[in-house]
C-alpha cells in the first residue's frame, strides 16, 4: 500500500517538474520578443528597455507684435474705405434731396400756371365775342351822332322818338358789355399819347392848344376787358412842324 502511494507521489513530482520546465521555456521565448525580460518570479522582473517619456504639453506662443500691427492696419483701411463710401452716399442723398426740391418747385409752378391759365380762359373767354360787339358799339355811336345832327337841322317829333330808341339801345349795349368787364377807354383831345392803349393812325401839326405828342382826334374809341386792352383807341397825334 505504501509502495503505491510513493509511486503516485513520484509521478506527480515528475509531471510538476516537466510543467515547470515547459513554462520557463515559454517565458524565455516571450522575453526575446519583448523589451522587458521577466524572470520566473514576476515581482523581481527587471526592465530591459527604458519606458518612453511623457510628452510635455505645448504652450501657445503669444502672437507677435508684427501680426497685431498688420491686423490694426487692415481694420484702419477698412474703416477709411467705409468712411469714403459713407461720404459718397451722403453726397448722393444730398443731391437727390436737391433734385426732389427742384421737381416739387417745378410741379408747383406748373400747377400755378395751369390755374392761372384756367382762370384767364374763364375770364377772357368772351374776348372774340367782345371784339365783334365793338363794331356794333361803333355803329350805334355813329347813329346817335347822325340823329343829333338831323334833329338840330330839322326838329321832328318822329325822329326824336327814333333817336330816343337808338340812344336806349346804345345804353343797354354798353351796360351789358360792362357787366362782362368790357369798358370804354376814356380819351379826349389833348391827352398824352400812350402806345399801350392808343393806336396812332396819322400825325397832325401841333398847335398852341395841342402840343407835340398829344392826341388831336379820336377815330374809334378803345375798350378794355379787365386789365387787357381789347381794342386800342385809334387816334391822331400832334407832331412838331418841320
Amino acid at each position: 500500500m505504501y509502495s503505491k502511494m510513493l509511486s503516485r507521489f513520484g509521478v506527480r513530482c515528475v509531471a510538476r517538474k516537466a510543467a515547470t520546465s515547459q513554462m520557463n521555456r515559454s517565458l524565455i521565448a516571450a522575453a526575446s520578443w519583448a523589451p522587458v525580460r521577466f524572470c520566473a518570479n514576476p515581482a523581481k522582473a527587471e526592465k530591459t528597455a527604458e519606458e518612453p517619456k511623457a510628452e510635455e504639453p505645448k504652450t501657445e506662443e503669444p502672437p507677435k507684435a508684427e501680426g497685431n500691427d498688420q491686423q490694426t492696419d487692415k481694420i484702419e483701411a477698412e474703416l477709411a474705405a467705409a468712411k469714403v463710401e459713407l461720404e459718397e452716399k451722403e453726397a448722393e442723398v444730398k443731391e437727390l434731396k436737391k433734385n426732389i426740391q427742384y421737381i416739387r418747385a417745378e410741379a408747383e409752378n406748373t400747377r400755378r400756371i395751369a390755374r392761372e391759365d384756367a382762370q384767364k380762359a374763364k375770364e377772357f373767354s368772351i374776348t372774340s365775342f367782345g371784339k365783334d360787339m365793338l363794331e356794333v358799339c361803333d355803329t350805334m355811336e355813329r347813329c346817335v351822332k347822325e340823329f343829333e345832327k338831323a334833329i338840330e337841322s330839322s326838329p321832328d317829333s318822329g325822329i326824336e322818338k327814333i333817336f330816343q330808341g337808338v340812344k336806349m339801345t346804345d345804353s343797354v349795349l354798353r351796360h351789358n358789355l360792362k357787366r362782362h368787364d368790357i369798358q370804354l377807354i376814356e380819351v379826349k383831345p389833348g391827352d398824352v399819347f400812350d402806345p399801350n392803349v392808343h393806336e396812332a393812325l396819322f400825325n397832325a401839326p401841333a398847335t398852341d392848344e395841342i402840343k407835340e405828342g398829344q392826341i388831336t382826334n379820336i377815330i374809334k374809341n378803345g375798350f378794355m376787358i379787365k386789365e387787357r386792352v381789347l381794342r386800342a383807341a385809334q387816334v391822331g397825334v400832334a407832331e412838331a412842324s418841320k
